[in-house]
């Protein structure tokens, strides 16, 4: 199901031989686009055989110029001729273009002499004169969409939504354009051969096919998967085998989306999400709440792009959702594509997977990824160089090796792993040689043993908990592998608690006694005492409140801060019932300590600091820049908030207290508690105490981030912003069948 493409400002019609103006079409498309002009090409062969095709019809009809690029053989297609006399007939204006070894012909039908003496542009010989040609043809395209009154006028955005768009899209491009698309496999094998240049990509010879409505066509290796793109109106499936390079062509495909809706303010916002976090809900909610924890856009604010259909979705992994989910997500698309008719759509998945759903998308056709053949192969090795030669020879020589090789991923695997051997080992698996080669490349600290146990151990919890990329702050105690260990988390995370809590309260009040003893002269306490003390009163309370808090098993990180008067009616009822009950706890401290006038104010206080807590609310983001970095942001926020609290304790308990120390006790006792519990700091706790188990069991390393950076370095693993994942799903599969081995 097609909708209109809401991208589009201007359409003109591109007509053309693919003998002799196939380069020259893409390159005026591409030209055109960047004066937001967009135009259809027809790159799926259409004219191959039978009668005129409706589709090309209905795109002529939808243009309102008609552009034909006229060379040495383009009038002798008959598709050709149609197209013109059908353009003519349609009263769209014409524009030829000349190329040099263009010759009229003599005896020509009414409707190409009406081409011919229209107004045409004459393309130059020399290349020196070819850009201005170009650009002539943009501005005679443009003038004769400005006679249709057609205007290319950018729309007038809100300043705020220019900038959340500019935003998103921002980080669109950071994390998967330049973190995952610009940072290849084959970048590695360049780096690997000792390579200056860079050659062509195997990716520049794999071949497409097409299939729309039973119908199938080969490709030609011009046509970009944005024109593909286009020609079935933004709704697209694509398929292919493992490592055929799937994942690689949505990317590129989102690159270019990227750069036209930064040309086109009109354009859709190209939106890159894996499939594999949608859990059996609505559609519509699964990517508002994907748009607010992967791109941080207000939920509000993502809820109108999905209603007002500003979002061009680019869904990867269906094949990776849990197997007895993917009918039901396949559904749930539908659904979404049928509401949502004018939202495009693009989904990728595994061949075998999506036909084994035996369920149709709601999309207007798919194009698959063929394997490479014996010439592309030899071709590519060519550009390799000498090198490669033995393996190139193997690959000739034996069918199992070149049915592997037809895979671009395994044949990049394979010349990681095989070059510069005498005589390959091919009956050892593939996967187990480019590993076994991976890490002698580097000196390391790390025994193999420990590099293969630790990435065995992480593929193995990412496949189980339907992860593609992972984070260190992402850590949850339901990868533990039992209930001992769950037990020992609970109890040394209480613990923690405690003692933390226990250290800043003895801290805080020697450092105050320090000063007092100094200022008035008196020692009337010892500093040991003052730590004993604060020792004592922090361990306890922490403990007792760290035991209580355990109820929540997750480790929800807190990154960014806000408060509004709305998460304050949400939470008000539940922050109420934790104020008075602190508000009891302190107003009983305070009366057996002091007295019961001043313990009933007291209690009032921390009663109403507990309420406005209910205020704030904590929320992650998902592009992270550095490992770790939610972890030391979460630690940053409860000092920020605990200190800040214990001021304004402090400063609160002075009003209805004569007892400075005692104020200031309580104040950061309490201070402290609420910054820890409410503002990260119990997670940064649970996560210190997670990683230490997993660490002393032998299932990951203490630091975390400097081993994944060394996986990273032996192109195992690939750093993306603060994240990693393997360089390939199939990769991470191997790997998780080693866990237990």
């Amino acid at each position: 199901m097609g909708g209109e493409r809401d991208c589009i400002v201007a359409y003109v019609f591109i007509s053309y031989s693919r003998h002799d103006s196939t380069e020259l079409a893409h390159l005026l498309k591409e030209k055109l686009e960047h004066q937001r002009i967009s135009a259809f090409l027809d790159v799926i062969n259409l004219d191959t055989s039978g009668s005129f095709p409706s589709k090309l019809r209905h795109e002529i009809e939808a243009a309102p110029v008609f552009l034909c690029l006229l060379g040495l053989h383009t009038l002798d297609s008959p598709y050709v001729q149609e197209e013109v006399r059908y353009a003519h007939e349609s009263g769209r204006t014409l524009i030829p273009v000349l190329q040099t070894s263009f010759h009229p012909p003599e005896d020509a039908p009414d409707y190409i002499q009406a081409l011919l003496e229209s107004n045409g542009i004459e393309l130059p010989e020399k290349a020196t004169y070819f850009e201005d040609a170009l650009r002539k043809i943009t501005d005679r395209v443009s003038n004769a969409l400005l006679a249709e009154h057609i205007t290319l006028d950018e729309p007038d955005l809100d300043d705020r939504l220019r900038r959340s768009r500019e935003r998103v899209l921002e980080k669109v491009r950071l994390y998967w354009v330049e973190g995952v698309l610009n940072k290849s496999l084959i970048e590695e094998i360049f780096i690997d051969l000792g390579l200056q240049e860079r050659p062509d990509t195997v990716d520049k010879f794999r071949q497409l096919q097409v299939n729309q409505g039973g119908r199938e066509w080969l490709l030609s290796r011009e046509a970009s998967i944005l024109s593909i793109f286009d020609y079935f109106d933004g709704m697209l499936l694509i398929l292919g085998e493992p490592g055929a390079g799937k994942t690689t062509l949505l990317l590129e495909l989102a690159r270019r989306l990227i750069e036209r809706a930064r040309r086109d303010s009109a354009a859709a916002i190209p939106i890159v999400l894996n499939l594999t976090t949608w859990k059996d809900t609505p559609f519509e909610s699964w990517v508002v709440e994907e748009l607010a924890a992967k791109y941080q856009v207000p939920r509000k604010l993502g809820q109108e792009w999905v209603e007002q259909e500003k979002l061009l979705l680019l869904l990867d992994g269906l094949d990776e959702v849990q197997a007895n989910k993917q009918k039901s997500c396949t559904a749930a698309m539908n659904a979404f594509i049928q509401q949502y008719n004018l939202t495009n759509v693009v989904v990728c998945s595994r061949t075998a997977e999506f036909e084994a759903l035996q369920t149709a998308l709601n999309v207007n056709g798919a194009v698959q990824l063929r394997g490479l053949s014996l010439e592309q192969i030899n071709h590519y090795y060519d550009q390799l160089g000498t090198k490669t030669n033995t393996l190139r020879t193997l690959i000739q020589r034996d069918q199992t090796v070149r049915e592997l090789a037809s895979s671009p991923l395994m044949l990049n695997i394979m010349t990681l792993a095989y070059q510069g051997q005498e005589l390959p080992d091919t009956q050892t698996p593939l996967f187990e040689v480019y590993v076994r080669r991976m890490l002698a490349r580097r000196q390391t600290s790390y025994t193999q043993e420990q590099i293969l146990g630790w990435l065995a151990w992480l593929a193995y919890q990412m496949n189980q908990h339907s992860q593609k990329e992972f984070l260190i702050e992402r850590l949850q105690p339901s990868w533990l592998p039992n209930r001992a260990a769950r037990f020992l988390y609970v109890a040394a995370t209480g613990i923690g608690f405690g003692v933390t809590l226990g250290l800043l309260i003895s801290v805080s009040i020697s450092t105050l006694l320090l000063v007092s003893s100094v200022l008035l002269g008196r020692f009337w306490e010892s500093i040991s005492a003052s730590l004993a003390i604060g020792a004592i009163l922090g361990f306890t309370v922490g403990l007792a409140v760290g035991m209580a808090t355990l109820l929540e098993k997750n480790i929800k990180l807190v990154e960014v801060l806000t408060w509004s008067w709305d998460s304050l009616r949400m939470n008000f009822a539940q922050y109420l019932r934790l104020g008075l009950l602190l508000g009891v706890v302190a107003g009983l401290v305070g009366s057996v300590l002091l007295e019961w006038q001043t313990g009933v104010p007291l209690g009032f206080i921390v009663a109403a600091a507990g309420c406005l807590i209910g205020g704030f609310s904590g929320t992650e983001v998902d592009i992270r820049i550095k490992p770790n970095q939610g972890i030391r942001t979460s630690a940053y926020n409860a000092l920020r908030m605990g200190s800040l609290l214990s001021l304004g304790l402090t400063l609160a308990f002075l009003l209805v207290w004569q007892y400075v120390r005692m104020a200031f006790v309580f104040g950061v006792m309490f201070g402290m508690a609420g910054g820890i519990l409410q503002f990260g700091g119990l997670s940064v706790i649970k996560h210190i105490v997670l990683r230490v188990i997993l660490w002393q069991r032998g299932d990951a390393p203490l630091n975390y981030a400097r081993f994944l950076d060394h996986a990273s370095s032996l192109i195992l693993m690939r750093k993306v912003g603060g994240g990693y994942i393997f360089i390939h799903k199939t990769l991470q599969d191997y790997f998780a069948s080693l866990h237990g081995s």
